[in-house]
């Protein structure tokens, strides 16, 4: 008997495999991507779902990346103390009591900030908490008397208190962005990492710098600080943008950024290697296209970006 149901196409898509299935979904996908790319063309599902995933990816390695300079910076000043305490005479008693005054500021941040960025939003919190330990590094610098110092700890200390929950729900909720699972343990392994490492690295970094750089109660402040600067920028900004200046083809976005804010080339070179195609990069030339750009070229570019993301 005749089967007049059947048709050739169905029969022949129940005849593959799971193997082949998975690859026409790939083919799709990507298929879906080039379309989404043509001028004039909306992006179907599955491209619009890509590049949301990809962009909350590039968010999360940047509140990563804060986050762990964030900590860094709060332990910049330990190798510093002994330099400081030749210098003003002071005793251990007032290297303990510095040491208290943070932990002051934390606690205190942590009890009365800990759950404002679950009311007004993480980006809304992490960028005034990292510009909270930019000022303290002008503390540092501006008054490196005791009194300062108690002040400036202080400051870092609320500083750290605001980052540490806001950044820690952040990078859960970026990692959901992305198309992670809700039971998956990367979010916890990455804000931990990011907490320990920034500890760590905070105070090696100083102490190389105290070490063979001149100005060691400067220098130190200045390079930490100016990398909070570019990553508080970047994290202020939308996701999309982000994910636009730090996953395009070539790093001309981020110098122009770099630039207009008038951040020094370290600082900059710290960047471009967040991106994904860091080893592909060339840093001679970069740093040759940056020498080039004027800070009121960048500054008008800028301005034009902000004027095409407003309209």
């Amino acid at each position: 008997m005749i089967n007049h149901d059947a048709h050739p196409k169905r029969e022949a898509e129940r005849s593959r495999g799971p193997r082949e299935q998975r690859t026409d979904g790939a083919d799709m996908t990507a298929q879906s991507e080039r379309t989404a790319a043509l001028p004039g063309v909306q992006p179907g599902p599955v491209a619009r779902r890509s590049r949301h995933q990809r962009r909350h990816s590039t968010a999360f390695w940047v509140v990563a990346a804060a986050f762990c300079v964030n900590l860094a910076f709060s332990a910049v000043p330990t190798p510093l103390y002994v330099i400081y305490q030749q210098r003003d005479h002071f005793s251990t008693l007032m290297i303990t009591v510095v040491y208290a005054v943070y932990a002051v500021g934390v606690m205190v941040s942590l009890f009365l900030g800990g759950h404002v960025s679950d009311w007004v939003g993480r980006r809304q919190v992490l960028v005034p908490a990292l510009a909270v330990n930019v000022a303290s590094a002008v503390l540092f610098i501006a008054f490196p008397s005791l009194a300062g110092l108690i002040i400036a700890r202080v400051v870092s200390g609320v500083s750290i208190g605001l980052t540490t929950g806001t950044a820690t729900a952040y990078l859960a909720e970026l990692h959901l962005g992305a198309g992670g699972s809700p039971t998956g343990r990367r979010p916890q392994v990455v804000a931990t990492a990011a907490n320990l490492g920034g500890i760590g690295v905070g105070p090696l970094g100083a102490g190389l710098l105290a070490q063979f750089a001149p100005l060691p109660l400067v220098i130190p402040y200045v390079i930490f600080g100016g990398v909070l600067v570019a990553l508080a920028t970047l994290a202020k900004v939308p996701v999309n943008v982000a994910d636009r200046l730090l996953g395009g083809e070539r790093p001309d976005p981020v110098l122009i950024l770099c630039r207009a804010i008038g951040l020094n080339w370290s600082t900059v070179k710290a960047i471009i290697m967040l991106r994904p195609d860091a080893k592909s990069t060339s840093h001679d030339s970069a740093f040759a296209n940056y020498e080039r750009l004027s800070n009121s070229t960048a500054r008008r570019v800028v301005r034009f970006w902000q004027v095409r993301q407003a309209g």
